[in-house]
């Protein structure tokens, strides 16, 4: 359960298990020094007549945040220890297609761990940001699209329009799309 969590934090966040796990290490150890200042601030100010029992209370709170403090260490250790060496946890494969106005056709492959469709095309090289000026594709792949002949690049995600621009379509492993180079603006 406590992997998991972990493994949707870190594609909410963008970053590694790697990375989260440093963290909550951090974290358990900020946790562990403010919990020993309490400690000590919480001594000074009670007045104990027995020396004896303030310190039998002292050694128990050090104890207790000791064993907490190895717990929460040995797991975030299992978690980071779980994900060495999976690199590429966010790593994903999508499929895009050109389709010219001829029904010409040519396939990509690409991998990636960009979180849109845009940015992916952009890391592939077939997508140059001056060729989507404000987001809005005019040419993919070197072909561009002809404003006299009213051609525009319609985005189909498994056959299905999208109602998104690739910046703001999100995608996922095995997602296919294709770039349809239509003619005439009455085919939106």
């Amino acid at each position: 359960y406590l992997y998991g969590s972990c493994v949707d934090l870190a594609e909410i966040q963008n970053i590694s298990l790697q990375e989260i796990t440093c963290r909550a290490c951090f974290g358990i150890y900020a946790f562990f020094v403010k919990l020993r200042k309490l400690s000590k601030n919480n001594e000074r100010g009670k007045k104990m007549a027995n020396e004896n029992t303030a310190k039998k209370s002292s050694s128990k709170t050090t104890v207790i945040a000791l064993v907490v403090l190895i717990v929460l260490a040995a797991i975030a250790g299992g978690i980071y220890f779980m994900t060495k060496g999976d690199e590429n946890t966010n790593l994903k494969t999508i499929n895009v297609d050109i389709v010219l106005t001829d029904g010409t056709k040519t396939s990509h492959e690409i991998k990636t761990e960009k979180g849109n469709l845009y940015d992916a095309l952009i890391e592939k090289g077939l997508l140059l940001e001056a060729d989507a000026p404000g987001g809005m594709i005019n040419k993919i792949n070197s072909v561009s699209a002809d404003s006299a002949k009213e051609e525009w690049w319609k985005i189909q995600k498994s056959g299905v329009s999208l109602l998104v621009g690739a910046k703001d379509q999100l995608i996922a492993d095995g997602d296919k799309y294709e770039f349809v180079l239509t003619a005439g603006y009455d085919n939106f």
